[in-house]
Formats: structure tokens, sequence, C-alpha cells
């Protein structure tokens, strides 16, 4: 089972977590996009180095049926496939928006 909240002034962190593989989000204000990251926790607890967030990129597309009319409302998600220490590989979400009125998404990535 994992866990939310807040960090601190400092940017601190804590939590107290089994021993896993969990999926690690760090939200910020506009602009910034959602870093995402997976973290193996071993019994005895690790200390990550401090996580950089950098401004992002947009990403624009125009969702179209077939017949070429706009698709409004449509989830668009952008994924990233990544190995967690050696092992099987899973899937990053990197970013993810929806359609407009007029069938345009756009999508704040992070810089790699």
């Amino acid at each position: 089972m994992g866990g939310s909240g807040l960090s601190g002034p400092s940017g601190v962190f804590g939590l107290v977590l089994d021993p896993a593989v969990y999926r690690l989000e760090v939200e910020a204000s506009a602009g910034y996009p959602v870093f995402r990251t997976f973290v193996r926790v071993p019994a005895t607890g690790v200390q990550l180095d401090p996580i950089v967030l950098r401004p992002g990129r947009s990403l624009t597309a125009l969702v179209v049926r077939e017949n070429g009319t706009v698709v409004t409302q449509a989830l668009v998600r952008i994924y990233h496939r990544i190995s967690v220490d050696g092992g099987a590989d899973r899937a990053l979400l990197l970013g993810e928006g929806v359609s407009d009125g007029n069938g345009r998404v756009t999508i704040l990535l992070p810089q790699q």
C-alpha cells in the first residue's frame, strides 16, 4: 500500500512503506509536468536523490475520425517503456490530456 501527502517548505517528503516497487508521482505548479518514476524500496529503506523538476514541453495533436470529423473529449496518454532494476519492462505514463471541442489536445511532457 502506498501513501501521499505534501512536501514541507524545504521540499522534504517522507513515507513509511513496505518493501516493494512503487510508482512515484510528483505534481507541482502549472508549467511543470508531473514527474513519474518507479522506485524499489528494500527492507532497509531508501533515500532518493533530489528530484529536480524542469518546465515541460507541449505536444499538440488533432484527434479525428477516419472520415475527418473531430473527436471531442478523447483521452490521449503517452507512455514510455522502462525497466526497473533489470526486471520486467513497465509502462511509465509521461503525460495525458483530453481533446477539446475542436478535437485538439495539448499534453505537457517532461524534458528528457
